[in-house]
């Protein structure tokens, strides 16, 4: 009986987690590299990004992953957000493209261009 009730939790904790970041992005009190003009969740079929956040000015998109887990593989991860973002489809191949996945942890963080990840240590530098 736990072992399901903490499955549901998990999922709950899951989508809050979610909308932590979706509020504290448009709190601006997560920084981005540009200013948005819309914010919001995507998805098209079976294809679903958290939050994906654009600046119709500037050609510039941003594309969230949450993931309310430990030990993320973030590389994986990654790969994943980018073959998604191809579907969004918005000034493509014009655009600037950012990446940011959030995670209670990860196994090991990356370096690239454009990438930028936060785990529950980094979010409480921010409050």
């Amino acid at each position: 009986m736990f072992s399901k009730i903490s499955q549901q939790l998990e999922s709950y904790y899951g989508l809050q987690f979610e909308q932590l970041i979706l509020e504290l992005i448009k709190r601006k009190e997560i920084q981005l590299p540009f200013p948005f003009t819309e914010i919001r969740k995507w998805w098209y079929k079976d294809k679903e990004i958290d939050i994906v956040a654009i600046n119709e000015e500037t050609n510039q998109i941003l594309v969230v992953e949450c993931k309310w887990q430990e030990n993320v593989d973030a590389r994986k991860l990654l790969n994943e957000l980018k073959e998604k973002a191809q579907h969004v489809n918005w000034n493509v191949g014009e655009r600037k493209e950012y990446y940011f996945i959030f995670a209670k942890s990860f196994k090991e963080k990356i370096e690239e261009p454009n990438v930028f990840l936060f785990d529950l240590k980094d979010l409480e530098k921010i409050s």
